[in-house]
């Protein structure tokens, strides 16, 4: 007999109790209680989604608009099942959803990087649980009778254990704030007040000052180096953020570009200008090296900078911030510059 055969002809069968005897339909039971408990997991790893989506859509608009869409077929799972928690087709609709559900958390832990790790791991369990109960409920017709006092525990164990996971998914796996305001109270190491500091960043022991002299305009050039780690935030969160951020602090001329000769493939550079200076705010995923960045000095330079790479933390960016006085390079980087 198939699964889908099995479904049809247990769809009119009595439910048979544990020693094999049929139990009345009025009966207190396993089965009438299990769908509120799915209920209960799925309406929490729709709030876990829920919680998650803006993180979402600083990676992939599209990505954000399919974490919206399983929260909300969730919560809506979860009301269908407690209006009629006896109907076999949310069963069937349960497992495959979640298990659809369960598809996407993988590809978060893979691809996301700004996700906190324990709160898609919670929603992958309460996932997991919802299939293993939907297939359960849809394929056996043995049940067990409960009493009051076993049905009191059980709702309460249900509910305590899953409002602790979410309630801690909630905490470790928030929002990354950095991409929405720069921070506040942060030494910044002699960086100038006009480039903002995303909240999250911590100072990774970086500050070079190197200077060089330019024969040409018989002067001395100063290349300043900063390294900074961003925690919880993924690299293109923080682009947004130093994009929207740096023309209101009087930079002009911005200008992204993929970081071609730098061997960390997904490092991106973004350029700006501001008194015959020019800015760069190199963001990756991976490991950054200064020397990689910025070139090696000049033989004939005062000072020679010092490699140094910048290690982000674990679903983080590794951020280097560089200011060059070559006006050579402002010519370039900042024609008819206002």
């Amino acid at each position: 007999m198939t699964i889908s055969d099995r479904l049809v002809h247990n769809k009119d069968r009595p439910a048979e109790s544990e020693d094999g005897g049929a139990l009345d339909k009025g009966a207190l039971t396993l089965r009438r209680v299990i769908p509120y408990c799915l209920a209960i997991l799925a309406t929490a790893a729709g709030i876990i989604h829920f919680s998650v989506a803006g993180q979402h859509f600083g990676e992939s608009r599209l990505f954000g608009v399919v974490t919206l869409l399983a929260a909300w077929l969730q919560l809506l799972w979860a009301l269908a099942v407690v209006i009629q928690p006896s109907r076999v087709v949310w069963w069937r609709v349960g497992a495959a959803l979640s298990s659809g559900i369960i598809v996407l958390d993988i590809a978060t832990l893979m691809v996301a990087r700004d996700v906190g790790g324990f709160g898609v791991a919670a929603s992958i369990l309460f996932q997991a649980l919802v299939v293993v109960g939907c297939a359960w409920l849809a394929l056996s017709r043995r049940d067990h009778r409960l009493g009051r006092d076993a049905l009191v525990a059980t709702y309460s164990g249900v509910g305590i254990v899953t409002a602790t996971i979410l309630s801690v998914s909630l905490v470790v796996g928030g929002p990354a704030p950095a991409a929405n305001a720069p921070a506040s109270a942060v030494d910044r190491h002699g960086l100038p007040a006009s480039i903002p500091l995303p909240a999250g960043v911590s100072f990774a022991g970086v500050h070079q000052s190197t200077q060089m002299p330019d024969m040409q305009y018989h002067s001395t050039i100063r290349l300043d180096t900063w390294g900074w780690t961003v925690s919880r935030t993924a690299p293109e969160a923080l682009r947004k953020f130093y994009e929207a951020n740096l023309s209101k602090n009087g930079w002009t001329h911005l200008q992204g570009q993929t970081a071609m000769g730098n061997p960390y493939t997904d490092a991106r550079h973004l350029t700006a200008c501001q008194s015959g200076q020019v800015l760069l705010i190199t963001t990756s995923g991976a490991k950054l090296n200064t020397i990689a960045i910025g070139g090696q000095a000049s033989p004939t330079g005062q000072g020679t900078p010092a490699s140094a790479t910048i290690t982000p933390p674990h679903g983080g960016t590794a951020l280097v911030i560089q200011i060059d006085g070559n006006p050579q390079e402002a010519q370039i980087a900042c024609p008819n510059p206002r």
